[in-house]
């Protein structure tokens, strides 16, 4: 019998015990590694979309680069959401996080890619794009024209009633007229659009309210029924946050729930619904989130408490800047909402 050395066992034992993994940096099979257990779901960065390019932590194609130097780790397991197309473009992504394999890292699965500012290379000063329209019906700058900004959630076809827009070079005949004349014609045009807007918003609200009236339908309140018999004392329950770097704040979520994010809608700051499917169309979740500007205290709710109005209930909790939140739901979800209001926390950027 030919005798092995106890060093070649160790040797073999070791290799049993390591799992080795090659790869040009892809992050579908390194990820694997990561346990569902550890993953934040839906939660949202912005930041301008790069390549990966040679990092420690030897995950993700693409990575996000952070206001403040930092960045996120990528990669989108959907064949339909190619995140090339959104190189070098201010964006904001959305999915789930987790620890990268490496200590010291975060690698998003993404989910989503919303265009929030993009640079113009035919333009040797690279401006931003502009916020217009909204609830304040915000004008744009001459030679600029406010335009429905399609990669945004907010649709005024479909219950958003606030959606803002954005301003993009209007044509060639009108940016290259550099006359006085001209001047006074595009700061005629700019109210005209601001007057339309405003008229456009007071329409589309009014049809909305009727909408929304019509809309405590059957759908709605066998939702609100369902959602009433869950448990939401147990903070196990509440495995899922929604965050945005954006705006600053984290707010908890059921595990049986879905949210979605309408930005600056229904004349608020920041507005976020709640509910047991996907949320689609404005005003139609059984929870509502609004950041409003002023005080709990003067919309007539105390910072921290939950008050029932009617059929209703609304938590208030006071936010920066002289703002605060409103979490609003049937009186029947009067448990979720306290749940919510006492555990809305400030957003943080994750460490690298």
């Amino acid at each position: 019998m030919r005798r092995v050395s106890p060093l070649t066992i160790a040797f073999a034992v070791l290799l049993t015990g390591c799992n080795f993994s090659f790869g040009s940096g892809n992050s579908s099979s390194s990820s694997s590694s990561s346990s569902s257990e550890e993953m934040t779901h839906n939660v949202s960065y912005e930041g301008t979309l790069e390549e990966a390019g040679v990092t420690v932590y030897q995950q993700g194609t693409h990575k996000l680069t952070l206001s403040d130097g930092r960045f996120v780790l990528l990669e989108s397991n959907d064949t339909a959401l190619n995140l090339d197309e959104y190189l070098n473009k201010k964006v904001e992504v959305r999915g789930s996080v987790m620890p990268t394999v490496e200590e010291g890292g975060t690698i998003m699965r993404v989910e989503q890619v919303i265009i929030v500012d993009e640079v113009s290379s035919s333009s040797a000063q690279a401006s931003s794009w502009m916020m217009c329209g909204g609830i304040a019906a915000f004008p744009c700058d001459p030679g600029y024209e406010c335009v429905d900004n399609p990669d945004d959630s907010c649709d005024p076809n479909k219950g958003g009633a606030d959606c803002g827009g954005m301003c993009v070079p209007a044509s060639s005949s009108v940016s290259s007229v550099a006359s006085s004349t001209a001047a006074s014609s595009i700061a005629s045009s700019r109210s005209s659009v601001a007057s339309s807007l405003r008229s456009s918003v007071a329409s589309v609200a009014a049809s909305s309210t009727a909408s929304s009236t019509a809309s405590a339908s059957v759908d709605v309140e066998a939702k609100i029924v369902a959602m009433a018999k869950d448990t939401y004392a147990d903070p196990a329950r509440w495995t899922q946050s929604y965050c945005t770097s954006h705006i600053g704040f984290c707010v908890p979520a059921h595990k049986n729930w879905y949210y979605k994010s309408f930005g600056a809608a229904n004349g608020s700051l920041w507005h976020v619904e709640f509910d047991m499917s996907a949320p689609e169309n404005l005003l139609e979740a059984p929870i509502q989130l609004n950041l409003l500007s002023g005080s709990s205290a003067s919309n007539g709710g105390v910072s921290g408490q939950v008050s029932t109005k009617g059929a209703k209930v609304i938590g208030y909790f006071d936010w920066n800047n002289g703002q605060h939140f409103e979490i609003s739901a049937d009186a029947r979800l009067a448990s979720a909402v306290t749940y919510m209001v006492s555990h809305i926390t400030p957003f943080e950027t994750p460490s690298q």
